[in-house]
């Protein structure tokens, strides 16, 4: 089994090379779920969540639509561990995705959520109160 995970961040590596992002990503996130319970990895562990998230950002998102964009955070979310601080700054770009798509309804669903996450979290709570001044009129 270490040669198949080895195989996959090499081949995440050459995918990534390649610009094929989405698919280099479906393996980073196969090798990090390996690593991430070794000790001694852990460091190497963080550095790989980084750029999956990186990635995701400034490579995937910008290719895509602002919709398109919305599915592969939720994909982001389903295959790689957060903390609760890590999950709700995504929570947060999200909800800049939903506000830019005209979806009020799920961006303020998705403000509670991380919220509820973070409740420190800078911004949220007054995009929340523009949304909600918006309903109201």
């Amino acid at each position: 089994s270490k040669n198949y995970f080895d195989a996959c961040y090499l081949l995440a590596e050459a995918l990534d090379k390649d610009r094929r992002y989405l698919k280099a990503l479906e393996y980073y996130a196969i090798y990090y779920q390996h690593i991430r319970i070794f000790l001694h990895q852990r460091d190497f562990a963080q550095e790989l969540k980084n750029k999956i998230v990186k990635t995701y950002k400034t490579k995937v998102c910008r290719l895509k639509n602002k919709s398109d964009c919305i599915q592969y955070y939720l994909r982001l979310l389903s295959q790689v561990s957060f903390t609760n601080k890590e999950k709700a700054k995504i929570l947060k770009d999200m909800v800049k995705l939903y506000l830019e798509n005209n979806e009020f309804d799920k961006a303020v669903a998705t403000i509670e959520e991380a919220l509820k996450l973070d409740p420190r979290l800078t911004g949220l709570k007054q995009i929340k109160t523009q949304l909600q001044t918006m309903e109201k009129s």
